[in-house]
């Protein structure tokens, strides 16, 4: 289970839409340090990623080590690397 830090993300508004490869789109709205899951990807986002769902999960949960996901091309994203393991740490 991954859950929010509301700690880590005081003042943060941030919208990170997912792209994945079965064609699924998902965006997570961390606002009032509250994270909300929407299936709409309504641009603009702050953070753009394409990958599977398997490794989503994975790098969220810890079980995939996201900066070699990136390095290796199986994590693409949008609107830097930085923000994108950022916005991972809020999970854990």
């Amino acid at each position: 289970s991954v859950r929010l830090n509301p700690e880590r993300v005081i003042n943060q508004n941030i919208k990170t839409c997912f792209l994945f490869s079965s064609g699924l789109t998902r965006a997570i709205t961390i606002r009032n340090q509250v994270a909300s899951v929407s299936a709409n990807v309504e641009l603009p986002c702050d953070i753009t990623v394409k990958t599977t769902e398997l490794n989503f999960k994975m790098a969220l949960s810890g079980l995939l080590n996201p900066v070699m996901a990136i390095a290796s091309g199986d994590i693409i994203v949008d609107g830097g690397n930085t923000n994108f393991l950022k916005f991972l740490s809020y999970f854990r």
